[in-house]
């Protein structure tokens, strides 16, 4: 690597986004290296921009320029001009949500005292090149407060709590990305005993509502086990240069799926997402569960199971 590489063009480290492709099979993630699935969106412009806007607004004018009316002479002009400058094109909209959203988020006591008055001790868009399970990695914090916390900030369709919790577990792996990113900072010894990991989240759509989640140790584990597993498939694929897609698979009324277990209480912090999912019946071998009666439905059962067998 070198250090005039742009960091998104560096493709032979992993990153917490690329297990997101792996995730969904080692084909889309062959097809991301390959460049296949290089296609910037409007809403991953307007979250790179917004991140500037927040956390380096003083950077902002120099590397975006507002987008101009492409149907006239002089807006096309001023268009491609910025571009040559080697600028990045926002439309106003964007522009002015971005502000919007920034002067919200600028409520949040923690993220204004340290980009503020703490600047000394923080690090913002941080990029960690290091090495994991054998594995080359990179990642890029959004924020390093040393020997305090890191923290990534995060657009969502709602920002409470609960809702962005469970979104953040089961939709995008947040829990993922938070251990990745702790597992960066160790590499690079940014991360010291008693450090939090907190994820700000701000609303899309007016009032633009936020709120700053902690992430506690059981859930940096849940992810911890996730990356690794990915890590694990990524190296086996590498080493037969094999990258499958989904394959074979039968359709059947899992609503009508039985399932049996050994009724014994677990910690739902002991258990991944693949233990979980042998648990209800998925058609995986389990290596540490013994299915046996009583018998429930999957579908009617799941609640009665989980609050007596969860802790």
């Amino acid at each position: 690597m070198t250090q005039k590489q742009d960091y998104y063009s560096i493709k032979d480290r992993v990153s917490n986004s690329s297990l997101s492709y792996l995730k969904q099979s080692p084909m889309h993630f062959k097809a991301f290296l390959d460049g296949d699935l290089d296609k910037d969106t409007n809403p991953m412009n307007f979250g790179r921009y917004l991140h500037e806007k927040v956390l380096e607004p003083h950077k902002v004018d120099k590397r975006w320029a507002v987008k101009q009316d492409g149907r006239t002479k002089v807006g096309k002009a001023a268009n491609t001009e910025a571009l040559e400058a080697g600028l990045q094109l926002i439309s106003q909209d964007e522009a002015d949500k971005a502000k919007d959203m920034a002067e919200s988020l600028n409520k949040c006591d923690t993220l204004d005292y340290h980009l503020n008055f703490f600047r000394k001790n923080t690090l913002l868009e941080h990029e960690i090149f290091f090495e994991m399970e054998g594995v080359p990695c990179k990642s890029k914090l959004d924020m390093v407060v040393k020997g305090k916390f890191v923290l990534d900030l995060k657009t969502a369709v709602s920002a409470k709590p609960e809702e962005f919790k469970r979104k953040a577990t089961f939709a995008y792996d947040y829990d993922r990305q938070a251990a990745f990113y702790k597992a960066a900072a160790e590499a690079a010894g940014l991360w010291e005993e008693g450090m939090k990991f907190y994820f700000l989240a701000v609303e899309k759509e007016p009032p633009y509502a936020w709120s700053l989640i902690e992430v506690d140790d059981t859930i940096l584990k849940r992810g911890e086990r996730k990356y690794k597993e990915l890590l694990e498939l990524y190296k086996e694929c590498k080493a037969k240069n094999e990258w499958p897609g989904y394959g074979a698979s039968l359709w059947e009324d899992e609503t009508e799926r039985e399932m049996t277990f050994e009724a014994t209480p677990v910690s739902a912090a002991d258990i991944s997402m693949s233990e979980m999912m042998q648990m209800l019946g998925m058609p995986q071998k389990s290596n540490n569960v013994a299915y046996t009666k009583p018998r429930y439905r999957l579908s009617k059962k799941m609640g009665e199971w989980v609050a007596t067998h969860i802790n």
